[in-house]
């Protein structure tokens, strides 16, 4: 990834977590662009629009969505990294079934939700 190159996809209902997300994700070096989304089918628009390089999803969708989403997304962009939040471990493991490519927790802090992105861009490059 160039300079100004990484493009991010954020989805979740707009709140504290995403409004957080937004922050810590909006000072990545090499950001070129941050897009965000409220529902599923929105996300799965904007990814076909932007093409990002990270799909962050957050928290406050449905788990049957985030799962949805998360298969969508690497079937139709495989090279598309996905990390998702979620809270319990019965949701880590589904989505990583899904095919999720790491899960954190909503509580994690942003040092660590930043080091996790920029391993997994890093393994773009």
């Amino acid at each position: 990834m160039g300079p100004g190159s990484v493009v991010i996809l954020l989805i979740g209902k707009p709140g504290h977590l995403r409004d957080a997300l937004q922050s810590v994700v909006g000072v990545l070096p090499g950001l070129k662009s941050l897009k965000t989304a409220d529902t599923g089918l929105l996300a799965l628009k904007i990814l076909r629009e932007t093409q990002p390089c990270l799909a962050l999803i957050g928290s406050g969708l449905p788990d049957a969505e985030v799962l949805e989403l998360v298969r969508q997304i690497k079937q139709e962009r495989p090279q598309t990294h996905c990390l998702v939040l979620a809270e319990q471990s019965g949701q880590r493991h589904l989505a990583l079934a899904a095919g999720a490519d790491c899960v954190l927790s909503p509580g994690s802090s942003a040092g660590e939700v930043v080091l996790t992105i920029e391993r997994m861009l890093d393994n773009q490059r």
